[in-house]
């Protein structure tokens, strides 16, 4: 994979994917967050800009027991819960 650093900044909507498969639209603050492209094939996409200039970005993402966010505001109990979610079905 690769990681562009300081590729977003601003408050943006994101969709991303909770422990149980759904989408969920949420907003979050980046200060010269990183993005990931040309990922490998046992990667999922968590988490993606939803709309706008920097729209389609990978902010959120896992590769087997690791998973790996560009954003660091706004994260709140629910979003917790669901990274120990994904760490049960494992």
């Amino acid at each position: 994979m690769r990681i562009e650093n300081n590729k977003i900044d601003g408050r943006l909507g994101i969709v991303r994917v909770d422990s149980e498969g759904n989408q969920v639209r949420e907003t979050h603050s980046f200060s010269d967050g990183p993005v990931a492209d040309s990922l490998g094939a046992d990667v999922t996409v968590l988490a993606r800009i939803e709309s706008g200039d920097f729209a389609g970005q990978i902010v959120g993402l896992r590769e087997k027991n690791v998973s790996a966010f560009a954003f660091h505001e706004g994260i709140h109990d629910d979003f917790v819960i669901e990274c120990v979610g994904w760490k049960n079905q494992r």
